[in-house]
């Protein structure tokens, strides 16, 4: 039994290939470099066609297995620096109810519990981010931001434990596992029942921000975000370029 979510890597890969066809500078760039067109009016032309196609579903963006495990080992070293940094908490949730916990097939949930409508994905290292993952039926990690970071055990009761259910249910791509019959009828019960808590633990897809210098404006760039629901949001912000 498990929630109906859409693949986080399908849709953030073609978001990514899409951000990047419509940018028809760095394309002409890229073909450039690799010797693919001779001139900016081919490559404009080519860009214009695998765009049109990309649309229509006449071009695939794929993956294999290995890509999948390689893509995932690429940001090992910047997510491992995240996680060990002093105002970084680990903690070991304990459940002391009658509640257990259950584990979805995309195990690891995001949640901003300040910001429950904040659009865009949610990363590790965001201020006030909670990071869960179960690791028993009795015991889930708790991963967040804090002034001071520290290691812990705390007790949870079955409320705590519905919440973080329902993030593993709003996270899994396909289904969600229990260590009892009972446990994984509970959280669908509750994911039907509770429809509001269960769209604002829902995982968030990334938006893609574009940026680029502003004439006259040496130390401000503006941002177009390319959202995965094809609305784009525009931001400009301030840079200190003395530290680059």
């Amino acid at each position: 039994m498990g929630g109906d979510t859409s693949g986080s890597l399908t849709s953030s890969t073609r978001l990514a290939t899409e951000v990047n066809l419509h940018n028809a500078e760095s394309w002409a760039e890229a073909m450039q470099a690799i010797g693919e067109f001779e001139s900016p009016e081919q490559a404009e032309h080519e860009r214009l066609e695998t765009l049109r196609a990309f649309r229509e579903g006449r071009v695939t963006v794929e993956t294999t297995a290995d890509g999948e495990i390689r893509g995932m080992f690429l940001a090992a070293v910047n997510v491992a620096l995240v996680l060990t940094e002093d105002d970084f908490s680990w903690y070991t949730l304990r459940a002391e109810g009658s509640r257990r916990f259950v584990l979805g097939d995309d195990p690891v949930a995001l949640f901003d519990p300040s910001q429950p409508e904040k659009p865009g994905g949610l990363g590790f290292g965001t201020p006030r981010v909670e990071t869960t993952l179960p690791l028993s039926p009795a015991t889930c990690l708790l991963l967040r931001q804090e002034v001071r970071g520290r290691l812990g055990e705390l007790g949870v009761g079955d409320a705590s434990v519905r919440q973080i259910n329902l993030r593993s249910y709003a996270h899994a791509e396909q289904c969600i596992w229990g260590s009892r019959q009972l446990d994984v009828a509970t959280v669908r019960k509750d994911a039907k029942s509770d429809r509001d808590l269960l769209h604002a633990v829902r995982r968030r897809d990334p938006v893609m921000w574009l940026g680029r210098e502003v004439e006259g404006e040496s130390n401000v760039l503006e941002f177009e975000g390319h959202a995965p629901d094809g609305v784009r949001r525009q931001r400009r912000a301030w840079v200190n370029r003395s530290r680059r």
